[in-house]
């Protein structure tokens, strides 16, 4: 069972993860990430889940929404729910 995460504990990781992205530089990840932020969401939510898997054993629930009129996925975290 995952431990118990607080708000803030998730800011952190989900910055600290942003700062990378951003520290890589666009198209240095690959086809998802060649223009970084725009159109990367998708795999970026992925990835992010899965730091989150990995390092605290949260349970992910990957689903679709819309923000603007735009789909875009996004990750959400079962022990929130």
């Amino acid at each position: 069972m995952a431990a118990l995460l607080s708000l803030g504990d998730l800011q952190k990781v989900a910055t600290t993860f942003r700062v990378r992205l951003d520290a890589a530089g666009p198209g240095t990840l690959g086809d998802a990430w060649l223009y970084f932020p725009a159109g990367s969401c998708g795999a970026a939510s992925e990835v992010l889940a899965e730091v989150f898997h990995r390092r605290f054993g949260v349970p992910i629930t990957y689903v679709c929404g819309e923000m603007d009129g735009k789909r875009c996925p996004a990750p959400t975290f079962s022990q929130l729910s």
